[in-house]
């Protein structure tokens, strides 16, 4: 297709998108960094708005034990798995009898003594090999003084009843002692901590003014370690570390403007008005917000009757198949099969990569607003290190390129400067790494 063509189909694209709020230029950055950056404050002291901004009491020193083993499980919405991990001489994680489970609770729904009974059944075999335990717990909770987490709600579609308000470490030590296991020393964390920390182990040699850590995958989320003087709602705690990583759950941020279609999706949802931003951007509900916004953009007749036809037959659309779509427009799979010209190709491509710009510039802000908050980044000799997790960063085509330019076209010229890195088995380690601070 000729060149002004694309262009004018991509205005048409942006134009419809503008109209119903769901462009990338709804994201006012500036505006949005000075509230984000409110918000964390408010969270840090106690009266949060939408960031609650949970201490975890873990150490962030950037430093690792050596040659001492840890039994580590990291509890996902989808898997559940098990190793020993070991730090050698040079800081290297060590990953021996690693095991993966279905998370309990996703087959068939559970109570919580029988959540606790199948997770002691499956370390049973490591506990000989060490006394300290590394939990990741990647759902809400809140972490204790003394590092054992209470649970506040279980959610993305696990079915584990009467789990809230249970305590993590005394529950898995109630079970093991079942066993005739005698209990552990049990540091609880959650995905976004453990990823947060895996940093440290990715380049020992680097030097860091500050570690994040940003989860995005099924859901979003994000770490990053604070000075414990400025966390105001703990201030009459004693014997805390100098230097904590800050659970944020920035997936509940609620200072993003909402499209139409954002607010009619979030009706569609379990749980109206909850997680605003997450809604928008993670990977557990991108597709269902491509599909409303594909569905609109029907109905405004923007794509050829053919199209309109075939998408009637579509009822889910997947992150695989948005990925699929992005490096094969014209290959095998379920978008590409439906559009019936050049046309409807490019209206789809526009789509998907204004949601995505969209995204991008959404997370840029939450960088840019924790940089600032914290006062680092600031000597490009000394760098924040980011770790990111999750498939729907590490396997999509186009979403990665997004975050770094609105990086280097947001941040940078404010003189931040931030490393993005990606930890294989993030979650095993940075949990290993936990319970040996």
């Amino acid at each position: 297709m000729k060149p002004k063509k694309v262009k004018e189909t991509r205005a048409r694209v942006q134009s419809f998108l503008a109209k119903m709020q769901m462009d990338a230029d709804s994201v006012d950055f500036e505006s949005c960094l000075k509230d984000f950056k409110l918000q964390m404050g408010y969270g840090l002291d106690g009266t949060p708005d939408s960031l609650l901004m949970i201490p975890t009491f873990i150490p962030v020193t950037g430093k690792i034990k050596r040659d001492k083993s840890v039994i580590t499980i990291d509890c996902g919405g989808t898997n559940l798995r098990v190793a020993l991990v070991t730090f050698n001489d040079y800081g290297k994680a060590l990953i021996s009898d690693f095991k993966k489970y279905p998370m309990i609770g996703t087959e068939d729904p559970v109570d919580a003594d029988t959540f606790f009974d199948r997770l002691a059944e499956y370390i049973a075999p490591l506990c000989e090999y060490s006394d300290d335990i590394g939990f990741c717990f990647s759902f809400p909770c809140e972490i204790q003084p003394n590092k054992d987490g209470k649970i506040i709600i279980i959610n993305k579609g696990v079915r584990i009843s009467g789990a809230e308000n249970r305590m993590l470490g005394e529950g898995l030590n109630g079970a093991l002692e079942k066993l005739g296991i005698k209990p552990k020393n049990i540091t609880v964390i959650n995905d976004t901590v453990a990823a947060m920390l895996a940093g440290i182990s990715e380049n020992m040699n680097r030097k860091y003014s500050n570690y994040f850590g940003f989860i995005y995958g099924t859901g979003i989320n994000m770490c990053y370690a604070e000075q414990t003087s400025r966390i105001g709602k703990i201030s009459g705690l004693r014997r805390v570390p100098k230097v904590m990583g800050i659970n944020m759950e920035n997936g509940d941020y609620n200072g993003f403007t909402q499209g139409k279609l954002d607010l009619l999706f979030d009706t569609e949802t379990p749980d109206p008005g909850n997680h605003p931003f997450e809604k928008m951007i993670s990977g557990a509900y991108f597709g269902r917000l491509l599909y409303l916004t594909m569905q609109k953009a029907c109905s405004n007749e923007m794509y050829s009757k053919a199209f309109a036809k075939g998408f009637e037959s579509v009822s889910v659309i997947t992150l695989k198949d948005v990925d699929e779509f992005i490096l094969y427009p014209e290959g095998d799979n379920l978008l590409a099969s439906i559009c019936a010209n050049n046309t409807d190709r490019e209206i789809t491509y526009y789509i998907i990569d204004e949601l995505y710009e969209r995204a991008a510039r959404m997370v840029a802000v939450t960088f840019c607003a924790t940089m600032e908050a914290s006062e680092t980044g600031h000597d490009p000799l000394e760098p924040v290190c980011i770790t990111v997790e999750g498939t729907a960063y590490s396997r999509s085509p186009i979403f990665p390129k997004k975050l770094q330019a609105c990086i280097d076209r947001y941040i940078e010229p404010k003189g931040l400067y931030c490393d993005i890195v990606q930890v294989r088995d993030a979650d095993l380690i940075g949990t290993a790494i936990a319970a040996l601070q």
